[in-house]
């Protein structure tokens, strides 16, 4: 059996200011008993206090009767009706971070009260009534954060909430709360499934502030198969057939080891269940040549399988592990080579193999592992499951595999899908059950590093735990401003943020993960240095007055190695009511213009992607519509007339400019204006007076005002 071997996980930095914070004080418990809360028992909509702990707290929608216990102050939460009436009550700021709550409710009403505990924003807990008016309870909640499962070791908030839909009214006494001293996490929560015979790995972490702590892990009930070092944090369990339809209970607990009675325990269920028979495919045995009528169906190790297009690869030409291993030949689409399994496997892991090309010459042949549940028509690819033998001639070490992981009935079939003419040879095909799964390596990120940019390359190695690996890698050719890390979770990350244009070009590169001394992973990733593209954004106007168009244009366009194509994508937030005429990869108008609807501030964002790189810049112009009262055509209202002056009423965003004419029966347009005044711009929307000069003899004069939208 293998000892997995681990550390203790503590994050030494961050312990070792808890240290210094506790070794000050400022780690302890404290109950709030609300002595120094001053309701009666009228609702108050909000306030404050300051509590026995001289924490201040503040509360909404509470008030001081009922109280939990006779003659013992309390404070009491409001229920039923709007969320918005109903109460809370909000620490201000603790310190020594918090191991676990504590309170006395009591239900006031015949309504159920329903409340969450609230610690830094998340919810550790909702306590329910029991329903019958009046009863109280103590309860006492763990204190940690419920997705992530880390505890709350530094400076915290707690609060109390009433605001459940479906709450009544709650009174609130002694509350209290324990400062951070010691929590275990564990990778495995909930129940899992392994098989008799199998390895489970589990790993524990454990967080303190410091002092000396013990634990170790215990398996109940008893259990017959092979156990690790259970004082480990690393456990390595192999149940036996003796297990087989068990649930055994695996629980870590840490303690102080000085006897300061604290102590943290964390577990999960596992379920034993009976092991498939192996599923090894070595082809040993098989003799037989290519058929493509109805192929020749062998047993192998217990399974019928299917050969069609597919024979033995015993010559001098095929590449093979021991005497034998199968020859696929794709003759073309209609007749590939099929190796199809006549029976299901009842749940699948990893599947692996061994592939090459045939002969001396390099060959393409494409393959797809595909599996097909029971009663299912069609096969599907499994995820990662395809690859090519071209390149590839030593069959021992070219090896593929994909992981299933399902539960469930399935027939398997490996199936080539190019190219026409071509073979290559399969050996040692595993087909691991459920629960039994590689290591291999994954990698996410971009494959282009733009100049001044970082771009972050992430590799893992999936399938693997708690176990401790070695990476390997390099980056060819190097560069100086690339560099790799190893992550909190002894994972693998590039980071690569190159500088200059000089160093545009390709990189490749080269990971490998060893357990042990064996390589249990590898791949290679080609990254290409380019520059970002770079743009403007050019609005005819960013202030924009109803029922005029929005139109903005892509202006300064810089594009890596003087690249001419680009695509546009624009993005309105909020967005306008009418439908933008011209969306391209130049501009972006609405042409229809803007409506009533769109007043107010939209942000306007064009996300430009260079073509010839497949990298995306992003830039956002802010556009403020004005409502303008009717549009900026509309003619404004003249309030008021002297001898001197025109007060005309508008809308901010118009622009005013007087004129006179002599004759109101002409056409009043430019060519018939005898006086025109200087333009005026209603800058806020009120009033606007309007100078013009005196009327001339003889008085048969005319004013008037032509409004626009401002430029």
């Amino acid at each position: 059996m293998r000892t997995l071997r681990k550390s203790n996980w503590r994050r030494r930095g961050a312990l070792g200011a808890l240290v210094g914070l506790l070794g000050a004080g400022a780690a302890r418990a404290g109950t709030e008993t609300f002595d120094g809360l001053e309701l009666s028992n009228a609702w108050v909509a909000a306030g404050s206090f300051t509590g026995v702990e001289n924490v201040v707290w503040t509360y909404a929608n509470a008030a001081g009767s009922p109280t939990v216990h006779a003659d013992d102050p309390a404070i009491v939460l409001q229920g039923g009706g709007a969320a918005s009436n109903k109460g809370w009550l909000l620490s201000g700021p603790l310190t020594g971070g918090c191991g676990q709550v504590s309170a006395t409710f009591k239900q006031v009403l015949s309504s159920t009260a329903d409340c969450v505990v609230v610690v830094n924003g998340s919810v550790i807990a909702n306590y329910r009534s029991s329903g019958v008016s009046g009863a109280v309870e103590t309860v006492s909640y763990p204190a940690f954060d419920p997705e992530t499962r880390l505890p709350f070791t530094n400076d915290f908030a707690l609060m109390v909430s009433n605001r459940l839909a479906a709450s009544g009214r709650v009174a609130l006494d002694d509350l209290a709360w324990e400062p951070f001293r010691l929590f275990v996490r564990l990778d495995r929560t909930g129940t899992h499934a392994v098989y008799a015979g199998h390895e489970f790995n589990a790993a524990a972490e454990v967080f303190d502030v410091g002092q000396p702590t013990t634990g170790g892990w215990r398996v109940e009930p008893a259990f017959a198969g092979a156990c690790s070092d259970t004082n480990s944090t690393a456990l390595t369990l192999v149940p036996a057939e003796a297990d087989v339809g068990q649930t055994f209970a695996v629980t870590y607990a840490a303690m102080d080891a000085e006897g300061g009675g604290h102590v943290h325990e964390a577990g999960f269920q596992l379920e034993v269940q009976a092991a498939p028979d192996p599923r090894i495919l070595d082809f040993e045995t098989i003799s037989f040549g290519y058929d493509t009528n109805s192929g020749v169906t062998t047993n192998l190790n217990g399974m019928n399988w299917n050969f069609f297009n597919v024979r033995a690869g015993n010559a001098a030409d095929d590449r093979k592990i021991g005497a034998t291993s199968a020859r696929f030949r794709h003759s073309s689409a209609a007749l590939p080579g099929v190796l199809e399994s006549q029976g299901m496997f009842a749940g699948i892991g990893t599947i692996s193999l061994h592939y090459a090309y045939y002969g001396a010459s390099n060959r393409t042949v494409m393959f797809a592992l595909q599996v097909r549940a029971d009663g299912d028509e069609d096969w599907t690819t499994v995820p990662g499951g395809t690859f090519d033998v071209n390149g590839h001639d030593d069959l021992v070490a070219s090896t593929f595999s994909a992981d299933v992981n399902q539960i469930g009935q399935f027939y398997v079939r490996l199936i080539t899908t190019g190219n026409a003419g071509e073979i290559a040879n399969v050996d040692d095909v595993c087909i691991r059950p459920y629960g039994d799964s590689l290591p291999r390596i994954v990698w996410n990120g971009s494959t282009n590093a733009p100049v001044g940019w970082e771009t972050v390359v992430d590799f893992a190695l999936s399938n693997a735990a708690g176990i401790v690996r070695n990476w390997e890698r390099a980056l060819t050719p190097s560069n100086a401003h690339a560099a790799f890390e190893i992550t909190a979770d002894d994972q693998l990350r590039l980071r690569f943020a190159p500088g200059e244009t000089n160093e545009w070009g390709t990189y490749v590169v080269d990971v490998a993960a060893r357990i042990g001394d064996e390589v249990v992973g590898a791949t290679s990733v080609t990254l290409r240095v380019v520059s970002p593209p770079a743009f403007a954004l050019a609005p005819v106007a960013t202030n924009v007055v109803v029922t005029n168009p929005v139109d903005v244009g892509v202006a300064d366009v810089v594009l890596h190695a003087g690249g001419t194509n680009w695509t546009t994508a624009w993005f309105a937030a909020p967005p306008f009511a009418n439908p933008c005429s011209v969306s391209n990869k130049s501009r972006f108008r609405i042409g229809t213009g803007t409506t009533a609807d769109d007043v107010g501030l939209h942000v306007l964002t064009a996300v430009l992607t260079d073509l010839g790189t497949g990298v995306a810049a992003t830039n956002a112009v802010a556009l403020t519509v004005a409502d303008a009262g009717g549009g900026t055509n509309a003619a404004p209202g003249i309030l008021f007339f002297a001898t001197t002056n025109l007060t005309v009423s508008g809308q901010a965003g118009q622009v005013y400019r007087p004129f006179g004419l002599t004759n109101l029966a002409g056409v009043a347009d430019e060519s018939n204006w005898v006086w025109q005044g200087e333009p005026i711009t209603n800058l806020d929307g009120a009033d606007v007076n309007v100078a013009v000069p005196a009327a001339p003899d003889p008085r048969l004069f005319f004013y008037g005002v032509k409004v626009r939208a401002a430029p």
